[in-house]
């Protein structure tokens, strides 16, 4: 593979083993230049805010389904992975899916992460089977398995961008959030698109920087 596998491989691995970081629920930007070309990139994999908007936005929101807004992690990563890369996207969400599957153990900072968000990790019965055992959270060294990611991850390297942005998952992802008091539709998935952009340019002594 090139450079382009390797960064989306590890991408999709981040969000099994650095869930406090990266999710497929968030964003993806990177910066790409291509040898072949000599054409540098920037493609912008941000949030949409809702088409409904959200007047009255406040800190309190930020614990309900009003904070939620259209991920652009997964049409940012095959948007990119069809421009630049050569694998597949089971090949390259492998590597993601058995870590999620086989499970790796606990490390401080992510217990810490843990420790820090218990309250709103256990508002859920599917985030408290993850990270609690006997309604107690997890410690450092413990084995983190996550087969329902994993499953996910399956479906979305099987099936693509409209797995995740125009099929049933979607909608279920719609009602939960609607049940938590937000307001994104089908319609704010639907019509997510990526940003391609060039880059800022500048310079620094002899060195020209995007």
């Amino acid at each position: 593979g090139n450079a382009a596998d390797a960064v989306l491989a590890a991408s999709l691995a981040q969000t099994v083993v650095e869930p406090h970081m990266t999710t497929a629920f968030g964003v993806l930007s990177m910066m790409y230049y291509d040898k072949a070309t000599g054409a540098t990139q920037y493609l912008n994999g941000s949030m949409n805010a809702p088409l409904a908007g959200l007047p009255g936005f406040s800190a309190a929101d930020v614990a309900t389904g009003r904070s939620v807004s259209v991920p652009g992690f997964w049409a940012a990563w095959e948007a990119s992975r069809t421009r630049y890369a050569t694998k597949s996207r089971e090949a390259l969400a492998a590597p993601a899916i058995e870590l999620a599957h086989t499970g790796f153990p606990i490390y401080p900072f992510l217990y810490g992460m843990m420790f820090e968000k218990a309250p709103k990790i256990g508002l859920t019965e599917e985030a408290r089977r993850i990270y609690f055992r006997d309604n107690c959270l997890r410690g450092p060294g413990e084995q983190l398995v996550n087969h329902a990611l994993a499953e996910t991850l399956e479906r979305m390297a099987t099936d693509g961008v409209d797995y995740f942005y125009r099929s049933a998952f979607t909608q279920k992802v719609v009602d939960t959030v609607k049940r938590a008091g937000g307001v994104l539709t089908m319609e704010d998935f639907d019509r997510y698109e990526v940003r391609w952009m060039d880059p800022a340019w500048g310079r620094y002594r002899d060195y020209k920087i995007a």
